[in-house]
């Protein structure tokens, strides 16, 4: 478990450093630059759209299948070749459908009103050719992972793209290259990506490309990865579709300049829910380890001590970025833009705060005997999203991709919640539920008699501080959680113990 332990604290620095950077970027940079920062996220997020249909399940199946093809000298029956061959050969495949459609996959984007300046059309190529690089380097990062290393490959893939991104934006707003050379350096730089992550592999020895052992793959393990690759595909589709369309959809329906806005929004948005990566991260083995115990119990204790200590680390989150918004978007690079969007934040951050309430309902699902049912639901999700996006964007703007998010993620989740409680009879919710719910209305009332007038930082510091003395203070007193309360005794323990005044 040591360099589990060691790649989970490098992992987790990594990403703080990570979201430091994207935050001063998101504030300071991306505001003065939303078309371009804009075109950016649709390429990147498009690419990796088509990941699923291009490569048919490949990532999953590294993961899954990896211990059967596993052996000591590291060859692994070829593993490596064979991934990098099947990723080249469904790749042509795809590449060649999208070549021989794309007059008509247009024509019917534009016919829908989706797509009407034909933007698939202008960056068709760019985006086959991201989408191949990007499936590649998710390939390696998948393979390195089974060697138990993730520090580095991440720090290649996406925390570089964080330095480089702005840099690449800078560079544009200096150079005044055209969008099309942006696109160039875009996808020579996930090349570089590319290249690196075989320089580590190659580093730790295990990148050897040795000849496929064709007797190994028998019939049985043939199907066996074909029936699991293709429910992988659609399950991964299907959360491409359900969390990342709307990225897609708004600069073909609206503008790179909307969507720039919204992605910022998204990424202030998605703050809220840190604390849910971290405490999934950690309930996920829990869960399965309850599930082949067959301990209900244990599951139900996670599932309610998940969703509140997620509503109270996330009831405050929201609640600071939302009464300071304003406050935000003067210290900004462009004020104006960021205000447009106010309400779609509002949206998302609804919506991410209602995921977390209703906390590990998708873990509960995967580990149990009705794991094929979470497939149905996230169809259901990606599905809906696209009928709403449609619909909203057109109309209300980016403020409609994040209300269509925001009824995409109730309707997903009363789905969950009804499955599991109907199947299982397990729910997330207590009295103390109900508590921490009246809190936080009370923390938004004070916040909203607030006057905006106060300047800009005393705002931000004064919802700060009621946070730090009023907010923590009331949950700690009232004893809503165990885990909260056994933090803060241990800190004021440490405290007390480095005063030098006795327990």
């Amino acid at each position: 478990m040591g360099i589990i332990i060691r790649q989970g604290v490098k992992t987790s620095i990594l990403n703080a450093v990570g979201i430091g950077i994207s935050a001063i970027s998101s504030l300071f940079i991306y505001p003065r630059y939303t078309e371009i920062y804009g075109l950016s996220q649709f390429l990147i997020n498009t690419a990796i759209l088509f990941i699923p249909i291009a490569s048919l399940g490949l990532l999953g199946s590294i993961t899954k299948f990896f211990p059967v093809f596993k052996t000591e000298d590291d060859n692994n029956h070829g593993l490596l070749s064979l991934i990098l061959l099947k990723a080249l050969l469904l790749f042509l495949v795809f590449a060649t459908l999208v070549f021989l459609f794309e007059k008509e996959t247009t024509d019917f984007l534009i016919n829908v009103n989706i797509d009407k300046k034909g933007i698939f059309s202008t960056y068709s190529n760019t985006l086959l050719a991201l989408t191949f690089i990007l499936t590649l380097n998710f390939s390696m990062i998948y393979y390195a992972s089974n060697y138990k290393r993730v520090v580095v490959p991440q720090l290649l893939s996406q925390f570089s793209i964080r330095i480089f991104l702005p840099i690449l934006i800078l560079s544009y707003a200096a150079l005044q290259f055209s969008n099309e050379s942006f696109a160039l350096y875009l996808f020579l730089f996930h090349i570089l990506i590319t290249i690196s992550l075989i320089l580590y592999l190659i580093r730790l020895k295990v990148f050897k490309l040795t000849k496929p052992d064709w007797s190994f793959l028998t019939k049985p393990l043939k199907k066996q990865i074909g029936n699991y690759s293709m429910f992988a595909s659609l399950n991964l589709l299907s959360n491409m579709l359900a969390f990342r369309i709307d990225i897609v959809m708004i600069p073909m329906i609206l503008d790179f300049s909307n969507s720039g806005i919204y992605v910022i929004m998204l990424f202030l948005a998605n703050v809220i829910e840190l604390p849910t990566r971290s405490i999934i991260a950690i309930a996920e083995p829990i869960i399965s380890n309850a599930w082949s115990n067959n301990d209900t119990t244990e599951i139900d204790t996670i599932y309610k001590k998940s969703s509140l200590n997620l509503l109270i680390f996330g009831i405050p989150i929201f609640c600071m970025i939302w009464f300071s918004f304003d406050s935000i978007a003067m210290i900004s690079a462009d004020p104006e833009k960021i205000m447009l969007g106010k309400y779609a934040f509002l949206f998302l951050g609804i919506g991410k705060l209602f995921d977390a309430m209703t906390s590990v309902n998708s873990q509960i699902i995967v580990y149990s005997s009705k794991y094929r049912y979470n497939l149905l639901f996230i169809v259901f999700l990606g599905v809906l999203n696209i009928i709403l996006n449609y619909h909203w964007i057109s109309q209300y703007g980016i403020a409609g991709a994040a209300l269509a998010s925001l009824a995409a993620y109730i309707s997903y989740n009363l789905m969950k919640l009804v499955f599991i409680y109907s199947q299982f009879k397990l729910q997330p919710f207590t009295k103390q539920t109900g508590i921490i719910l009246l809190v936080g209305a009370g923390l938004a009332g004070i916040f909203m008699i607030i006057p905006n007038t106060i300047g800009i930082f005393p705002k931000i510091i004064i919802n700060g501080t009621i946070i730090a003395c009023l907010y923590m203070p009331v949950v700690y007193y009232l004893y809503l959680s165990d885990d909260l309360n056994n933090i803060i005794n241990m800190v004021i323990d440490k405290i007390k113990s480095a005063l030098g005044v006795k327990k």
